[in-house]
């Protein structure tokens, strides 16, 4: 096999993922291999990886090829973390990456997705059964292809020379909410707006808290980021109740939608509840304006 099946031909279908020496000439789709940093090392050569092999990286593995050690950020050596994941991405070119929780995640916790992501990295093994932030943006990855259970690579991921979107100005008016809670209940909520995605567009902003009482609520507040890198990018709504003078805050519905995905106007955005099932009738009416900004 000289190429994976496209996702549409593999509809219907099992794919058995299954060691080389007991099963190897069974499966025509994954072959498991084990992760070798060498390719990471040197450049890449043209018979490291193939389509139909795949390899596993727990999540403190992955951190470690793509974040500085102790020893290059005191020697200042920053660069080699640098290649190393354009390496990694070279590599993600030509085989399959598997990224997975630690073992430390005993409560079945889920780790951040979006520096996998941002590594080339093609499959994310979640915690399914948890419902967080993380797994929101996870989710709405896959929402804007349909929920078809894959999703295509930015250009830059699959060619470094590829051009850029470029730095982007993200202006969000959030004008008011609908059903946010049961009718009559009487509390101050908040909306928290977040850049979730590469560490420098990394930023949370919020609104005033305003006093609602269950039916609507009003805020009329402007939120502006800067985005770097919106390919990659992701915009985290929720709307949060604050309590017992403010030191506890409680999430009571949140949204998740990559950059790419935002269009300029106005919009109703569906919130789901804090396990992420989906609330009728309860929304939060936003404007959008985008900018590109030229540096």
């Amino acid at each position: 096999m000289k190429e994976l099946p496209s996702p549409n031909n593999l509809r219907g279908k099992i794919i058995i993922k299954a060691h080389r020496e007991k099963w190897g000439d069974l499966v025509n789709i994954c072959q498991v291999v084990p992760f070798s940093e060498d390719s990471l090392v040197t450049d890449a050569s043209s018979n490291e990886g193939n389509c139909f092999k795949i390899s596993s990286l727990s999540e403190h593995k992955l951190k470690g090829l793509i974040t500085p050690s102790i020893r290059e950020m005191l020697s200042g050596n920053k660069n080699s973390v640098e290649v190393r994941m354009q390496r990694l991405r070279d590599l993600t070119k030509k085989q399959l990456i598997r990224y997975y929780p630690g073992a430390q995640r005993q409560m079945s916790g889920n780790f951040d997705p979006i520096p996998g992501m941002n590594s080339g990295c093609q499959i994310a093994a979640m915690n399914v059964q948890t419902k967080c932030r993380h797994y929101a943006i996870y989710q709405s990855r896959f929402r804007e292809y349909g929920s078809t259970g894959f999703a295509l690579k930015p250009a830059f991921l699959l060619n470094a020379d590829a051009p850029s979107i470029g730095t982007q100005r993200i202006i969000i008016k959030v004008i008011e909410g609908q059903n946010l809670l049961p009718p009559n209940k009487k509390t101050d909520l908040f909306v928290s707006v977040s850049v979730e995605g590469i560490k420098q567009d990394k930023i949370e902003k919020k609104t005033k808290k305003s006093k609602t009482n269950g039916k609507t609520t009003e805020w009329n507040e402007q939120i502006k980021f800067d985005v770097t890198c919106p390919e990659v990018d992701f915009i985290l709504i929720r709307v949060k109740t604050s309590k017992y003078f403010g030191l506890k805050n409680s999430t009571i519905g949140l949204y998740s939608i990559p950059v790419t995905e935002m269009v300029n106007g106005m919009s109703y955005v569906p919130l789901c509840d804090p396990f992420l099932n989906k609330q009728p009738g309860t929304s939060l009416c936003i404007e959008v304006k985008i900018e590109d900004i030229k540096k």
